[in-house]
């Protein structure tokens, strides 16, 4: 793993194990230099988390035809991402998803743009779970950190997410509501 350090094993300068110390000062030996000679120290992942509340603003639906309730979605959404930490971003959205009666996968990118212009592009890939009793619909899967801006030049990393559309389909207006928690670097 990027980053991590070798531990020595038992033996390693005199405790029990013989001859063993000198395997594990070997390999200490070569991860610092691995780390001093390709220029960088250990990566320092960060926990991001936050919340982001949207509504659908254009949905196109095309029928696929080879079974009934089978579409494919295309959307646009707008909304407003609140940082853990106090950050709030305003965000847009593009989606689109392959459903049957409402469930199936979503493939999505949300680009959350700062008040100082940074940026923070994400693609988050997941399910759509229509709840017909509730008539809301669970959406959840992983994120990456597509690309970054500004003061998060570089980002990268992702993490998982969970949320739900307040509406029994995916049509213009539906409110969505979704929990990000991931970890980042840059």
């Amino acid at each position: 793993m990027r980053g991590s350090v070798a531990t020595a094993p038992v033996g390693f300068f005199g405790r029990s194990g013989g001859g063993r110390w000198l395997g594990g000062l070997l390999a200490s030996f070569v991860a610092a230099s691995t780390l001093i000679f390709s220029g960088i120290g250990p990566a320092s992942a960060e926990t991001l988390k936050w919340k982001l509340g949207y509504h659908l603003t254009k949905v196109e639906t095309s029928e696929v035809g080879d079974a009934a309730g089978h579409m494919v979605v295309l959307a646009r959404g707008s909304g407003v991402a609140f940082f853990d930490g106090g950050d709030v971003a305003g965000a847009t959205l593009s989606i689109t998803a392959d459903y049957v009666n409402g469930a199936g996968p979503h493939d999505a990118y949300v680009l959350h743009t700062f008040d100082d212009g940074s940026t923070i592009l994400v693609r988050f890939q997941g399910t759509t779970t229509p709840d017909p009793a509730t008539k809301t619909s669970a959406i959840k899967g992983k994120f990456t950190f597509a690309k970054g801006s500004g003061r998060f030049a570089g980002i990268s990393g992702g993490g998982d997410y969970d949320g739900k559309r307040l509406a029994a389909a995916a049509a213009a207006g539906a409110e969505l509501y979704v929990d990000f928690s991931g970890n980042y670097s840059r």
